[in-house]
Order: C-alpha cells, then sequence, then structure tokens
C-alpha cells in the first residue's frame, strides 16, 4: 500500500482510514499506540507541524509490517520530507522513483481511482460553491459525516487531480480548477461500481432522514426495445446537462445535492 503514495503522510493516513472501515470505534489513539507514538505527536505528524524520525520510521515500517522494498522506500519518503538539501533532495527523489519505478509519481491513477470510488469526493470539491460556508477539514467533515483525516486526504487528491487548487489570493482558501466532473465507462468497472454504491446506499438512507421537502425520489417502470437503449441514454445525458445549468444558475446555494439515474433491465431471467 505504501507504493501507491509519493508522502509518507497520506500513506498513514490512509492506513488509519483502512483500520476504521473495518473497525468503526478505531481511533487515532489507537492508531498512534500502534505506530509507538503519542496522540498529540501523531497528530503533529499529519498536520505537518512534525516530521517523522528516521528511527520512527524503521519502528513504525515493523509494525505495519512493510516488506524490505517498503520499507526502504518509506524511509526515504520520510527523509525527503526532512531534508533541506536541495541536491540531497533530488537524490532521495531519484531513489524514490528507482524503488518504486512501477509508480510514476506525475502518474494519477491511484488518485484517480479513489476520487471515483469514494463519493465524498466530489461533493467536497462541490462544496467550494456553498454561499457563506467556511471550508476548513473540521467543517467538511460534520457536514458529511466522515472524519477530519478522510477531508484532509480527499483534498490532497483533489489537488493532485488539479480538480481544485489553492487560492493564491486568499491564504487558507481553495477554488474549483474543472466544474462538473462526468465519469462514465462502457465495460464493468469496480471503481464506478463502489462509488454507485455508496450512492445508493445514501439514497435509501435518505428515505428515512429527510423529508418529502428536502429530496425528490421517484421511479417509472414500462417495455421497452433493447433497439432505442442509445436514444434512452442520450435522454439522460441531456437531462443531467440542463440539472447542471440549473446548479449554475442558482444565486444561493446552501446544499450539495447527488442525482442518479438507474435504468435497468427487470426480466433479464429465462423467457
Amino acid at each position: 500500500m505504501v507504493l501507491e503514495h509519493s508522502n509518507y503522510r497520506s500513506f498513514l493516513k490512509s492506513t488509519l482510514v483502512e483500520k476504521q472501515d473495518k473497525n468503526p470505534a478505531y481511533s487515532m489513539r489507537s492508531f498512534a499506540i500502534l505506530l509507538g507514538l503519542t496522540q498529540s505527536a501523531l497528530s503533529q505528524v499529519f498536520s505537518g507541524k512534525k516530521n517523522l524520525s528516521l528511527e520512527s520510521a524503521n519502528r513504525i515500517s515493523n509494525k505495519l509490517g512493510l516488506h524490505e522494498n517498503e520499507i526502504e522506500y518509506f524511509r526515504t519518503l520520510v527523509q525527503i520530507e526532512t531534508t533541506r538539501d536541495i541536491d540531497l533532495k533530488r537524490s532521495l527523489l531519484t531513489r524514490a522513483q528507482a524503488l518504486n519505478p512501477k509508480r510514476d509519481l506525475q502518474d494519477l491513477s491511484v488518485e484517480l481511482f479513489s476520487v471515483i470510488s469514494d463519493w465524498y469526493h466530489l461533493a467536497i470539491k462541490n462544496m467550494l460553491d456553498l454561499d457563506h460556508f467556511e471550508f476548513t477539514p473540521t467543517n467538511i467533515a460534520r457536514r458529511l459525516g466522515i472524519s477530519k483525516i478522510e477531508v484532509e486526504l480527499a483534498i490532497e487528491r483533489l489537488i493532485r487531480l488539479e480538480m481544485i487548487e489553492v487560492d493564491s489570493a486568499h491564504k487558507g482558501k481553495y477554488r474549483k480548477v474543472k466544474d462538473h466532473t462526468i465519469v462514465r465507462s462502457a465495460v464493468p468497472n469496480e471503481a464506478l461500481r463502489k462509488f454507485h454504491r455508496q450512492m445508493l446506499q445514501k439514497a435509501i438512507e435518505s428515505l428515512e432522514t429527510q423529508t418529502p421537502r428536502e429530496k425528490m425520489i421517484g421511479s417509472e417502470t414500462f417495455a421497452i426495445s433493447e433497439e432505442v437503449l442509445p436514444k434512452a441514454t442520450e435522454i439522460a445525458e441531456e437531462f443531467f446537462k440542463k440539472m447542471a445549468a440549473l446548479s449554475c444558475k442558482s444565486k444561493k446555494r446552501t446544499q450539495v445535492y447527488h442525482l442518479s439515474v438507474q435504468f435497468f433491465n427487470l426480466t433479464k431471467g429465462k423467457s
């Protein structure tokens, strides 16, 4: 897993999130104890206020069960963060690339997979459009019901994907680079399947938690020829475009909504 990262902090954050996905009761304190750090020290590492030492890197590598090549890669990432020598940093970057030749440090495939497969990335991007909302990890986490660590990782990925960027004119602010994101695949794609499963679950939850004034859920069942499916897709895509345009025209945006369309075969069995 560490070979999927070009920053050791994002690797540690991702490891914590993975453990919390498996066990929601797993805390940062538990993770800190596992790594041999205090919770305060781990929090400072996550925030960038403190760097790991090589001694800590060695201990953490063993605690997480990294293999020999992964340990060396993790140590190198830690050194890249701590050195101030430009020539040494350049040398360490070259070493990191040599240790992980399959990962081009400019390759966005892993981050793109995460953006597609975890529902909250696109929600976070669009929260930049909310009026009178302070775009901070704490506020975002509270509105979306996810952890602050997940928000920080998502923001890092969105910046790397050039979907959002730091607003140089306003300290601590961000802005969208790309507006509406459309993702489609003509073949089965596990990332898209995961994303849609998550959004369908959110829709199910809304049946119990949101009033009819807060949501619109409807359906229609009818017989149709498979020959007109391309036309059906064209109509659906036009609908998405019109809804996106409606969003742009909204003068006051206070919430982020998700729009899904499901059009599938109910009579797939034998005739």
